[in-house]
């Protein structure tokens, strides 16, 4: 076991790293309890989607920028409301992993987010990019440029992270960089 409260980020982070593990900083710019814990390198996953995240709110877009591309995207939505309520799917996680390997997929980033399980996706497949039920939403590259989704089922070229927009400027979907080596560090 590992405690995480009785050593300081960099050592535990390091201990966590030699085992195989991944680090994930969760909801990195949550006013309350966001992600304050410097380490020797990038974590290997954030929680780039919370599940009470307002979409059109862009700093955790802003701080995966900051961080860097080969931090792969996650989102949870075990978020507990004031009133108790959470509500399950939204977002949805998407990992790419051979056989019942889910660690390691997630070591090599193979994740994408999506609003729900039934809404717009967009996938990595090796350099490029699928949209898959965006149509009419804005595809947003990692460089800012914007383009438009016109099919059902649409392939764009393209290593970097991106990013899918709807009408109203909603992140609807995320997915992370091409990773030829399909290892992380």
């Amino acid at each position: 076991s590992l405690s995480l409260r009785e050593k300081a980020c960099p050592i535990w982070a390091a201990e966590v790293w030699a085992r195989g593990g991944v680090i994930s900083a969760n909801h990195p710019v949550k006013a309350d309890s966001g992600w304050i814990c410097p380490l020797p390198r990038p974590v290997d996953l954030a929680e780039i989607w919370s599940g009470n995240w307002d979409r059109r709110h862009r700093a955790p877009l802003a701080w995966w920028m900051a961080a860097g591309e080969s931090v792969a995207p996650v989102g949870g939505s075990g978020w507990t409301g004031q009133d108790g309520s959470v509500e399950l799917a939204s977002p949805v996680t998407w990992v790419l992993a051979e056989g019942d390997d889910v660690l390691g997929a997630l070591r090599a980033g193979r994740t994408a987010v999506s609003a729900s399980v039934d809404g717009p996706l967009l996938l990595r497949d090796g350099e490029d990019l699928v949209a898959l039920r965006a149509t009419g939403c804005d595809l947003v590259h990692w460089d800012g440029r914007r383009e438009p989704i016109e099919a059902e089922h649409q392939r764009i070229p393209g290593p970097h992270p991106a990013f899918l927009h709807d009408d109203s400027d909603r992140v609807v979907a995320l997915c992370g960089a091409h990773r030829p080596d399909a290892t992380r560090r």
